[in-house]
């Protein structure tokens, strides 16, 4: 996991005076990664991540996963994206 300097730290944060301290690190935005196995699941759960605040990223795997698209919709969003090697 790598970690980056939180664009939200202030004093309200759990994590501010925590031993980790406030954080950012990347979210995938499709999870689990245990439901994307195949070269383009992979390639499609890469392309949709951003770098959120740790905190966030928490409160968001509290809440039950996104459903994940068809293979189809898969391939559709990666050429949209120009990705290349959509298999």
């Amino acid at each position: 996991m790598s970690r980056h300097p939180c664009p939200n730290a202030n004093e309200d944060c759990p994590l501010y005076n925590s031993e980790s301290g406030c954080y950012a690190d990347i979210h995938h935005e499709y999870w689990p990664r245990s439901n994307y196995r195949t070269s383009l699941e992979k390639r499609f759960r890469q392309h949709f991540t951003e770098l959120i605040c740790r905190e966030v990223h928490d409160e968001l795997h509290s809440l039950p996963p996104p459903n994940k698209p068809s293979v189809e919709q898969m391939r559709i969003a990666l050429e949209q994206g120009k990705i290349q090697d959509v298999a």
